[in-house]
């Protein structure tokens, strides 16, 4: 059998087990037929050749570090009824470009697409209410909108984003704190518009943004950390609330 040009098809099972394809180095595609349900953490991790994966309409279920290490994998397309992107879901596909995401999803998990250097057509679905610390670090997004009902950006969340130029926070945004270096090293964001509900961004958050001009920043700012805006070269405008206690 040619390992390298095998593809492999489910007609019976309802569920990939975790580790399942795990470490097959040779495998270049994968298609799962339509009564597969789950596909179970590490399923397919260090798949290094793996370029297509056809996940199929039925699918609710894709497990923690599914994908990762799939270097090859060029585009995805995570099918209705998919709840969570867990944790280093697609972590380190270095040449993927394009992920699309269901409008069900509610949550992104650590790291879910980490060191996807090439990705940069991806959007968060509405009603996405968390995302993951170093969800989105080190990918080619360009464009990013927070939803309103996510409350956090956790620490290293777009941190190494350098061709993001847009950032958006959602009408009625219910964010609170945005986490150390969540925005580090942006280098193409132009502005930033901080959330009326924020009442603490910590230190190096938006580090290194050198494109960054204006800053617009809330009443409800109480804490802004160490070096928060340092290396914003470009800043020529911002307003400090207040109510600023440290």
């Amino acid at each position: 059998v040619d390992y390298a040009l095998l593809v492999f098809f489910v007609t019976i099972t309802f569920t990939i087990g975790a580790s399942a394809f795990s470490g097959c180095t040779a495998l270049t595609g994968i298609t799962l037929g339509s009564k597969v349900k789950t596909i179970g953490a590490s399923a397919f991790y260090n798949c290094k050749k793996l370029s297509s994966i056809d996940i199929p309409y039925g699918v609710d279920s894709i497990g923690t570090s599914a994908f990762e290490n799939c270097y090859a994998l060029q585009y995805a397309m995570i099918p209705e009824g998919v709840e969570s992107i867990m944790p280093s879901t697609f972590s380190n596909c270095s040449d993927v470009t394009k992920i699309s995401l269901p409008s069900t999803v509610t949550s992104i998990g650590a790291s879910a697409f980490a060191n996807c250097k090439q990705l940069y057509d991806i959007s968060i679905p509405s009603a996405v209410e968390s995302i993951g610390a170093s969800a989105f670090t080190n990918t080619a997004i360009e464009k990013a909108t927070i939803p309103a009902k996510v409350n956090r950006i956790y620490a290293n969340t777009f941190n190494g984003c350098t061709k993001l130029t847009d950032l958006t926070f959602a009408e009625g945004s219910k964010i609170t704190v945005i986490e150390t270096r969540a925005f580090y090293n942006c280098k193409t964001l132009k502005a930033v518009e901080v959330p009326s509900m924020v009442t603490t961004i910590a230190k190096e958050a938006f580090t290194g943004c050198s494109s960054m001009k204006t800053a617009t920043l809330p009443a409800s700012l109480k804490e802004i950390g160490e070096a928060t805006f340092s290396g914003c070269s470009s800043l020529t405008e911002i307003s400090v609330p207040s109510l600023i206690i440290s």
